[in-house]
């Protein structure tokens, strides 16, 4: 079984490319948030997927479970910063700061989503994670 059946790599380059734009003309656009929301879904597949497979081995999937939730809440966060941006005045500050999460971001969706459960045999297969 397959974490997610369509990754969404691209996203992620679509953000950026977005968020520079933001930075370049100072003022935010919100028409960023679907991509936001494409990448808080798989998140939230993510995290269901490994709580689903908590049996295999509770510890280890309890972490993996928290990085995708984890992931999933900033990601809401962001979301919630991008609509409350103008009102709060925060324009342009909110893409400066997403921007910074990027990577982070990419980090964790590259490893959650390479995780296969066939790993769990292997005795050295948590031990980055622990």
């Amino acid at each position: 079984m397959k974490i997610l059946e369509k990754t969404h790599f691209e996203q992620f380059q679509q953000i950026e490319e977005k968020l520079n734009h933001m930075l370049e003309i100072k003022t935010v656009d919100l028409s960023i948030l679907p991509d936001f929301e494409v990448l808080k879904a798989d998140f939230t597949k993510i995290q269901a997927y490994w709580e689903a497979n908590k049996e295999k081995n509770m510890e280890k999937t309890f972490i993996l479970y928290h990085y995708a939730r984890n992931a999933a809440i900033i990601i809401e966060k962001v979301i919630t910063s991008f609509k409350l941006a103008k009102q709060m005045n925060r324009n342009p500050e909110v893409a400066y700061n997403t921007l910074d999460l990027m990577p982070a971001l990419l980090s964790a969706y590259e490893d959650l989503i390479t995780l296969e459960m066939t790993q769990f045999d292997d005795p050295e297969f948590f031990d980055e994670f622990s």
